[in-house]
Formats: structure tokens, C-alpha cells, sequence
């Protein structure tokens, strides 16, 4: 039998330049699934999103954000914002 992973302050990269950030989460790598209810924060080339939550299934073919969530899309012509590399 194989234990969920339970992470603390977890950080995902994606080489694609997409960035998500949540205090705690619990990971099961035999399953491929991750989820959490601590506020997440993530952000890329496409836009930003903050969700009270979230839930990965299919080892990342989906990922749902839970809770009160906002989105925000850049319209190309924008350019993303400097957070220092400070999370929310």
C-alpha cells in the first residue's frame, strides 16, 4: 500500500513558464492525483488565477480549481505583471 504524500509551502513549474503556488497539499503519485483547500496562486503567460482550492486527476491531464476563484487572461498586448516572485 502506498501513503498519499502530504506537502507543505508546494510549488509546481511547468517549462512552459507556468507557476502554482498553495500552502499545503496532498499527493498521491500512484494515483496521480493532487488536491488541497489551502488559497492557491499561479500564474504563466496566459494570466493569473487565485482559487480557495484545487484538485488534479489523471496524473495532470485535469486540474480544477475549487472554491471562489479569479481568473485573469492577458490579452497579448499586456504585459505580465511583476510580482518580485512573491506569492499571494
Amino acid at each position: 500500500m502506498t501513503l498519499p504524500v502530504f506537502a507543505a509551502a508546494t510549488s509546481l513549474f511547468h517549462d512552459k513558464g507556468y507557476q502554482v503556488t498553495t500552502e499545503e497539499a496532498h499527493i498521491d503519485l500512484k494515483n496521480g492525483t493532487a488536491s488541497g483547500d489551502k488559497p492557491v496562486h499561479g500564474e504563466g503567460p496566459d494570466g493569473v488565477i487565485d482559487s480557495e482550492g484545487f484538485r488534479v486527476t489523471g496524473f495532470g491531464e485535469r486540474i480544477e480549481f475549487t472554491g471562489k476563484t479569479e481568473l485573469t487572461f492577458y490579452d497579448g498586448s499586456q504585459a505580465l505583471p511583476d510580482t518580485g516572485g512573491a506569492t499571494q
